[in-house]
C-alpha cells in the first residue's frame, strides 16, 4: 500500500496552514470592519440626538442675552460683538423662565453636580438648568468625547430691547444660533477612533415687533 512521502506531507501541511492563516486574517478584518461600522453608526446617532435636542430648545426658547452681558457670568472663550456672539456655552431661557445652558465640562468637574466622572475622558457635554432649580444631565455617553463645541449667536445684541438713545430696537433680526459640533469615539476595543463634525443653524420661533 503506497502512502504519502515526507515531502508531500510537508507541502500539504504548509498549504493547510496558509489557508487557515488567510481565513483567520479575513475573519479578523471582517470583525474589525463590523465594529468600525457599528462605531460610526453609534457616533452618528449620538450626534443627531445632541443636535436635535439643542435645536428643539433653541426653537422653543429664547436667547439669554443677559448671560453674555454679565461679566461674572459670561463663560470663557466668549467673544461678543454687535453682529454676533461666539461662545462655547449656549444660554437660553425656557418658556418657564429657567436659564438653560449647553456647555462642556472636563473630567472631575463638580459644578452643577455634572456627571463627568474623574475616570472619564474629557470633555463631556452637559445640559443644565439654573434658577429656580439646578439640575444637570450628561448628553454624550462614556467613550464619546466632545472635541469641539462652538455657538455663534446672531444678532449680538438683544433684538427685543429698545435702545434708550435711538428709541429703536437694538437689532432688527430674528435670533438664530449656528452650532458647530465635533464628536470623537474612543471606545475600548476599537483600533481607530472616529471623528464626526457637523454644523447647523437654528432660528428661534419668537420674534416680536
Amino acid at each position: 500500500m503506497k502512502g504519502f512521502t515526507l515531502v508531500e506531507m510537508l507541502v500539504a501541511t504548509s498549504l493547510f496552514s496558509i489557508v487557515i492563516l488567510t481565513a483567520t486574517d479575513i475573519f479578523i478584518r471582517v470583525q474589525r470592519a463590523q465594529r468600525q461600522a457599528a462605531l460610526i453608526e453609534k457616533t452618528q446617532s449620538i450626534t443627531r440626538f445632541v443636535m436635535t435636542r439643542m435645536a428643539q430648545e433653541i426653537e422653543l426658547g429664547s436667547i439669554d442675552y443677559e448671560y453674555y452681558n454679565a461679566p461674572d457670568e459670561a463663560p470663557a472663550y466668549t467673544q461678543r460683538e454687535e453682529s454676533a456672539i461666539s461662545s462655547r456655552t449656549l444660554a437660553l431661557r425656557t418658556a418657564q423662565g429657567e436659564r438653560l445652558l449647553f456647555t462642556t465640562r472636563p473630567k472631575g468637574h463638580t459644578d452643577f453636580a455634572a456627571p463627568c466622572a474623574t475616570d472619564d475622558v474629557a470633555p463631556c457635554l452637559i445640559i443644565a438648568t439654573t434658577a429656580p432649580t439646578t439640575q444637570a444631565e450628561r448628553m454624550n455617553p462614556f467613550g464619546y468625547t466632545i472635541e469641539k463645541l462652538l455657538f455663534v449667536i446672531t444678532p449680538g445684541r438683544d433684538p427685543f430691547i429698545v435702545d434708550s438713545i435711538t428709541n429703536d430696537f437694538q437689532a432688527n433680526a430674528q435670533p438664530k444660533v449656528t452650532i458647530m459640533l465635533s464628536v470623537r469615539s474612543t471606545v475600548p476595543g476599537v483600533q481607530d477612533p472616529f471623528d464626526l463634525a457637523t454644523q447647523t443653524t437654528v432660528s428661534t420661533r419668537e420674534y416680536r415687533r
